[in-house]
């Protein structure tokens, strides 16, 4: 979330060409009752949002999407879409177990 109200525009730099120069704007406008404002460091070593409600990180790792099936991907965007997890990492690189 931005530090501060307003328009914002963005533009995105890659070396793959359907990712490179994708421009957008938007309208970021202050919080609401679902939405608590940006996310800070609160007494040291915890999470909260900006109005001081906790912040709990629950995440969850895609691996290898380039590897995987356009079903598998739309099974897990579902999947993810009930809300689940608030942090998504994304690993690039498969794994290697013995």
């Amino acid at each position: 979330m931005p530090a501060s109200e307003g328009n914002w525009s963005y533009i995105t730099i890659s070396n793959k060409k359907q990712l490179n120069a994708k421009k957008g704007t938007f309208n970021c406008t202050s919080p609401t009752k679902s939405n608590h404002g940006p996310i800070v460091v609160k007494d040291t070593f915890y999470l909260a949002y900006a109005d001081g409600t906790p912040y709990h990180p629950f995440g969850t790792t895609c691996y290898v999407w380039v590897h995987q099936g356009d079903s598998l991907a739309e099974l897990t965007l579902k999947t993810l879409s009930r809300g689940y997890f608030n942090k998504l990492r994304m690993c690039i690189f498969p794994k290697d177990y013995d």
